[in-house]
């Protein structure tokens, strides 16, 4: 197996770069290709944000301030919310966008192996 190469690049390197700027799924907070998280004690509505900021991406709209440019496809993962409960937090942002997807896996059912998510993927992103 090959090993990546680590390359080090002095800060002065990095501040005198030229990069494109990335493409906005949800400006400026989320942008293609990177990655965030949502941490907080139980019941502070991650789960509520996170559904805000997929149904904004999905639509091309707005949430808290954050704009997205145009529709994206979508898919929420979530291992915690009871399916019906997602539900009635869906319905809170209006009509359901075609271009947002569930993957929903409560805590009374079979947990989601991990290990299908390439193929999920693969079936997701050639959808």
């Amino acid at each position: 197996m090959d090993r990546p190469t680590l390359t080090l690049l002095p800060a002065t390197d990095l501040a005198r770069a030229a990069f494109p700027a990335p493409e906005a799924i949800l400006g400026p907070i989320l942008s293609r290709g990177s990655q965030c998280l949502l941490y907080g004690l139980p019941g502070l509505g991650k789960s509520l944000v996170a559904l805000g900021i997929a149904h904004a991406a999905a639509t091309g709209g707005s949430f808290l301030g954050w704009h997205a440019p145009r529709p994206h496809r979508v898919l929420y993962l979530d291992g915690y919310t009871a399916p019906a409960e997602m539900k009635r937090r869906l319905a809170l942002f209006g009509p359901p966008p075609a271009s947002l997807q569930f993957s929903l896996t409560h805590a009374t059912a079979s947990a989601l192996d991990l290990t299908e998510l390439q193929e999920f993927r693969f079936a997701f992103m050639n959808a």
